[in-house]
């Protein structure tokens, strides 16, 4: 006797429990990190607590969101353009994005009222050598954008499954407790929306978070130092 496949209708709620679940265990593991990295000393033992816990976080986005998939299944909302194109558009996309986020970054740094925000963050991308701090941040930024922009989204319908998966980005990113990065945060969820459903493609999301990485963790310090 065979098992008939559940249907979208039946594998819903497990989806959303799964999701539930994630939102609560990921801004927890947020909050950790960033307490490590800005308050646990510059030793070989922090930098190890520092990557490890940020290690954890990104486990905690990327298997989430991959388990929202998999029990929400296929997401047919959104049309698929071909590969050069959707490269194309995430990387100019992503890189257009990254240098506005520069150039805000160095203006929030001027400012007095807002420099503080720009030295925690700082503080926390000099908890461990510079390379590994940006990888981290690479691993972790993916994912964020697998949960929240090709996993959250398949739960939703209509214009809601894109803006509430900002909204819960931007406020899971309160446990950061930088103003700059929850600041941040609403217009990288929406431009990394823009480009999953302009392109289709679930690369394409990672590219911009991944664009945005690099430029503010890995070339801004530089900048400012």
């Amino acid at each position: 006797m065979t098992t008939a496949p559940r249907s979208p209708s039946d594998r819903r709620p497990r989806a959303w429990v799964l999701a539930l679940l994630t939102l609560v265990t990921g801004p927890g593991a947020l909050s950790l990190t960033f307490a490590v990295g800005e308050g646990g000393g510059r030793g070989p033992g922090a930098s190890t607590s520092f990557v490890l816990s940020s290690l954890f976080l990104a486990a905690i986005w990327t298997l989430g969101g991959l388990a929202v998939i998999r029990a929400g299944g296929p997401d047919r909302s959104v049309r698929t353009v071909s590969r050069g194109r959707s490269a194309a558009l995430a990387l100019g996309a992503g890189a257009a994005f990254a240098a506005a986020c520069l150039l805000g970054g160095l203006v929030l740094h001027a400012l007095e009222a807002t420099r503080p925000w720009v030295g925690a963050a700082l503080d926390t991308a000099q908890a461990a050598p510079a390379p590994v701090v940006l990888l981290v941040a690479l691993v972790a930024g993916a994912g964020e954008e697998v949960f929240f922009r090709l996993g959250l989204p398949r739960l939703l319908r209509g214009p809601v499954r894109w803006a509430l998966p900002v909204a819960l980005y931007a406020l899971a990113t309160v446990a950061t407790g930088n103003p700059a990065l929850v600041l941040v945060a609403v217009p990288l969820g929406l431009v990394a929306t823009w480009a999953w459903t302009a392109t289709g493609r679930w690369t394409s999301p990672l590219i911009v978070h991944a664009l945005w990485s690099l430029a503010m963790v890995g070339l801004f310090p530089q900048l400012v130092s």
